[in-house]
């Protein structure tokens, strides 16, 4: 079934607790491109209609980038929390985004890497 509308709108309708997963590659808000349909982000509308439509145990799987997923699930100087950090791509990606950012990695070394890389912006443990 294909259904040509607002997402928000069309989710309005259906009946709630019925659908086993959401799978999807949403708008980042990038203007990827210049297209218009990159303009803007899923809000709170949006994740409110899906997490109604969606069954006890449903499973999301939003696809995003590096640069792009923290813009999906987190609001404007949120802050995120990456406990396996390793050597820092999500604090780079959510620095980048302006972002707070707390990182977490056992391996000493990683988390040297991680602070240069992102600019001393971690907390090793």
């Amino acid at each position: 079934m294909n259904i040509h509308g607002d997402c928000i709108e069309e989710m309005a309708k259906m009946v709630p607790n019925s659908v086993d997963a959401i799978v999807t590659d949403p708008p980042y808000g990038l203007s990827f491109m210049g297209k218009e349909w990159d303009h803007g982000l899923p809000g709170i509308p949006f994740w409110a209609e899906a997490i109604r439509v969606a069954k006890p145990g449903c499973h999301l799987l939003a696809f995003g980038g590096t640069r792009t997923f923290h813009r999906l699930v987190t609001p404007p100087n949120g802050l995120i929390l990456d406990p396996f950090m390793g050597s820092g791509t999500t604090g780079m990606a959510a620095k980048a985004e302006g972002f707070r950012f707390i990182g977490i990695d056992n391996n000493s070394e990683y988390c040297d890497i991680a602070k240069k890389r992102i600019g001393g912006l971690t907390r090793g443990v």
